[in-house]
């Protein structure tokens, strides 16, 4: 290899080659990228393959001392609106691969092309390199079961204040295995498992597109947005124990707040629904404790704290547990009857093959009063949330949890700055605020930023960057809060 032309060019430039396989995941692309660097080398399918087979790619290594806000402005001036929303869903999901980053975040509103390919390997490659994201490649780590053959993209450093400002977090708050900056790191996490349930997340996102549903006899159409997933980083909290002493941590594996939205205008809801995924690693008993402790769970201080009206109402949504196969699934229903008899509680099963294949297809559900009998996700969902769509509990602009002591913070400097509108991002479903009216026109000239939609399925790309124009990083941010359309 030693005469290879990739491994004696520079660095970025050979770098270029494996960003092109990482974005599009064919080696016919990374070759394509390489003829077209090098068109004097001969190069060959089989030298690029015995390139990126002994040349793992390395990750460039961060700066030495985090600069948190020349990090903010860098992120909050310089990216892609879409950008920042995945570095949010990486810092929920602990790492996504560019499989599951393609589907979540750019077939949205789009069909599948080229252009949008090349358009993920570049954000990903700037992203990268600006230490923002860290990027691993299974064949760097042996030991792992990896569901997708890579990269795999982990929150980097750099990102640290960008996803402890969005998330209305302490500065300074995010621990450290929170991101990873070493390949050591990683064997940390529980890869599989995560991977796995963000399979099912990335579907349930992604069966929404471009699609419209029936419900009561008016057409919906239902989204899924990053603003509305909620991971067990966010779920954590440790329940106390009924007998006093120690009490225990309990995370549910995710909690999804659909937006449903008819036609005509005369709907629009937020509605809960949460997830247990149950990897059949434990005995069946054992299992339905854990399941039997979202009793506990909503009814603890956490909880009636996080989600106030969902409290209020008492009206959590269904449970759906995971499993992976059909025995499984066929056990924990046994199982869970034995211990709550013919009490209609909403917990329902489903199997992880059939989720992935159409998540809102008929028949994918099964209760425990009537495992025969099968059950549309949506229609559970509408049928135990009937009393927030009547009362009407949530628009579908609002969120399920109140706003944290940041966020409020955040919304405090935006109304005492209600005079400074200018350039800013419409990003109001995270702060819970309504979109303020159209500013004036900004007396300083200049033309506005390319217009985007709020993340709930728009192309990426669409919005614009918003221009520094010098400011601090704690003006843009709250620009970025405030919620202006660009």
């Amino acid at each position: 290899m030693s005469e290879c032309v990739i491994c004696n060019a520079d660095q970025e430039e050979s770098d270029r080659v494996w960003y092109a396989y990482a974005g599009r995941l064919r080696l016919r692309d990374a070759l394509r990228v390489a003829q077209k660097q090098w068109p004097d080398a001969e190069l060959t399918s089989e030298l690029v393959q015995a390139h990126l087979h002994h040349h793992p790619f390395v990750q460039p290594t961060p700066p030495g001392k985090l600069n948190r806000g020349m990090a903010l402005q860098e992120a909050l001036a310089g990216f892609r609106r879409h950008s920042l929303f995945l570095l949010l869903a990486i810092y929920r999901a602990k790492s996504l691969s560019a499989r599951q980053i393609y589907q979540f975040f750019y077939l949205d509103h789009a069909e599948d092309s080229e252009d949008l390919r090349a358009l993920m390997a570049r954000d990903l490659r700037k992203l990268s390199y600006r230490s923002f994201l860290y990027q691993l490649w299974p064949e760097n780590v042996g030991t792992l079961s990896f569901p997708d053959p890579g990269p795999y993209y982990f929150l980097n450093r750099q990102a640290c204040p960008v996803v402890e400002r969005l998330e209305g977090l302490e500065s300074s708050s995010l621990p450290f295995g929170q991101y990873v900056t070493s390949i050591s790191q990683v064997k940390e996490f529980y890869m599989e498992r995560d991977a796995r349930f963000m399979d099912v997340v990335t579907a349930m996102r992604a069966g929404l597109y471009q699609r419209s549903f029936l419900l009561e006899g008016r057409e919906v159409t239902v989204h899924l947005g990053v603003e509305h997933w909620y991971a067990p980083v966010q779920l954590f909290c440790e329940l106390p124990n009924p007998n006093g002493g120690e009490g225990s941590h309990f995370a549910p594996s995710g909690l999804f707040g659909l937006r449903v939205e008819s036609r005509d205008g005369a709907l629009s809801a937020l509605l809960p629904v949460w997830f247990e995924y149950d990897r059949g690693t434990e005995e069946a008993d054992e299992t339905v404790d854990e399941i039997l402790r979202y009793a506990a769970y909503y009814s603890s201080s956490f909880y009636k704290t996080k989600f106030p009206r969902l409290a209020a109402h008492n009206n959590p949504g269904p449970l759906i547990v995971l499993c992976d196969d059909a025995y499984r699934r066929q056990e924990m229903v046994l199982a869970l009857r034995d211990r709550v008899g013919d009490r209609h509680v909403p917990i329902y099963f489903t199997e992880r093959p059939t989720l992935l294949r159409d998540p809102y297809a008929q028949g994918v559900l099964t209760g425990i009063a009537d495992p025969d009998r099968h059950y549309s996700l949506l229609e559970r969902v509408v049928h135990h949330n009937k009393a927030l769509i009547d009362q009407r509990v949530f628009a579908g602009t609002d969120r399920l949890t109140a706003p944290t002591i940041a966020q409020l913070a955040a919304r405090a400097e935006t109304a005492s700055r209600s005079d400074k509108r200018d350039d800013r991002l419409d990003l109001s479903a995270w702060t819970g605020e309504a979109p303020p009216p159209a500013p004036k026109a900004d007396p300083r000239g200049g033309g506005r930023p390319g217009a985007g939609r709020p993340d709930r399925g728009g192309r990426p790309g669409s919005a614009g960057r918003p221009t520094g124009g010098g400011r601090s990083a704690e003006e843009l941010l709250s620009q970025l809060k405030s919620g202006k359309k660009p």
